[in-house]
């Protein structure tokens, strides 16, 4: 029996995860800041990041032919994504 306030591992990364790579993307960022090729270098690995992680929640939505509420959520987060699929 799992305990109440114990959550699920989903093997999903979440907003801890993001909060440290931008954490650690602000401190490599301030590093570079002198070193155009290595900020830039930074910078898109960083929004390579975020890209991946908004797809990799995207593909876990449901498909759009389920519920109403699915293709809501689908449509918001696609919205959040910017776009992308």
């Amino acid at each position: 029996m799992p305990l109440p306030w114990r959550r699920q591992r989903t093997g999903r990364p979440g907003n801890h995860t993001m909060l440290v790579a931008t954490a650690v993307t602000t401190q490599a960022a301030y590093r570079a800041r002198r070193e155009p090729w290595d900020l830039a270098f930074v910078l898109f690995s960083y929004a390579d990041l975020a890209l991946l992680l908004c797809l990799s929640m995207y593909e876990r939505l449901p498909a759009a032919g389920g519920a109403a509420a699915g293709g809501r959520r689908r449509r918001r987060r696609r919205r959040r994504c910017g776009g992308y699929s």
